[in-house]
C-alpha cells in the first residue's frame, strides 16, 4: 500500500494487510480524513460519493497537435494549478512544492505543460511513478486559455508515454465524462472515511 499525507488528509493507494498498524500510523500523523478504495479504519463514518478512480487502458497513440515543455519549473506548475482552482496560497502549497522537487529529482514524478505568449497555460503531470503504476494529477488549464484541447492532450501524451503501465487518476464525478472521453474507465468510487469525534482512538500504549 502507499499513503500520502498532506496536512490532516491522506490517501490510500492499494490494500493494507494490517489494519490495526495502518490505524496506529494515522493516529501518529494526525490524519482525520482518508480516501482509499476499499479499506478504512474502524468506526469511521463513510461516504461514497466523492472521488471516482478512472484507469487507462495500456496502449493509446499521443496526438496533442501542441508544443510542449516537459520540465516546466514545480513553482510554475503549481501556480497554475491553484489560480486554476481558485485556491487560497497557503503553507499547504510550500509542502506541496517541497514533496514534489523531491519526487522529481528522485525520478519518480514528471511535469509536463504548455506555454502560451511566454507563460505557463495549462499543465498535467505523473506525479508518482513505479514500474507498474502512474498515477496523474495536477490536471489544470488557466481560465483564459481552456477550450483549445491543452489539457487533454498533455494527459494522452503522458498516457502515450506510460502505455505499457497501468495509469490512474482520481477525479470528481463531475470530470469522468472528460476522462472517458480520453479513454479512462472508471473502477468505482473511493471511500472516504472521517474520524468521528465521538469514536476516538484511544492513546497507544
Amino acid at each position: 500500500a502507499l499513503l500520502e499525507v498532506a496536512g490532516d488528509t491522506g490517501l490510500l493507494c492499494g490494500e493494507g494487510a494490517d489494519g490495526n498498524e495502518l490505524e496506529t500510523l494515522l493516529r501518529f500523523m494526525g490524519v482525520r480524513r482518508l480516501l482509499s478504495a476499499d479499506w478504512t479504519p474502524h468506526g469511521w463514518p463513510v461516504r461514497q460519493d466523492c472521488i471516482m478512480r478512472l484507469e487507462h487502458p495500456p496502449t493509446v497513440e499521443a496526438q496533442t497537435g501542441k508544443e510542449t515543455d516537459n520540465h516546466p519549473p514545480a513553482g510554475e506548475v503549481l501556480k497554475v494549478i491553484r489560480e486554476a482552482e481558485a485556491k487560497p496560497l497557503s503553507t499547504a502549497w510550500d509542502d506541496l512544492y517541497a514533496d514534489l522537487c523531491i519526487r522529481r529529482n528522485h525520478g519518480f514524478a514528471e511535469l509536463q505543460g504548455i506555454w502560451e505568449q511566454d507563460a505557463l497555460a495549462s499543465v498535467a503531470g505523473a506525479w508518482c511513478i513505479t514500474e507498474e503504476l502512474v498515477y496523474l494529477a495536477g490536471v489544470a488549464t488557466l481560465p483564459r486559455p481552456r477550450g483549445k484541447g491543452y489539457a487533454a492532450g498533455l494527459v494522452r501524451q503522458l498516457c502515450h508515454k506510460y502505455r505499457h503501465r497501468q495509469v490512474v487518476l482520481l477525479c470528481k464525478p463531475e470530470l469522468q465524462g472528460f476522462y472517458s472521453s480520453l479513454g479512462f474507465m472508471g473502477q468505482g468510487m473511493l471511500l472516504e472515511a472521517t474520524e468521528d469525534d465521538s469514536a476516538k482512538y484511544s492513546q497507544p500504549t
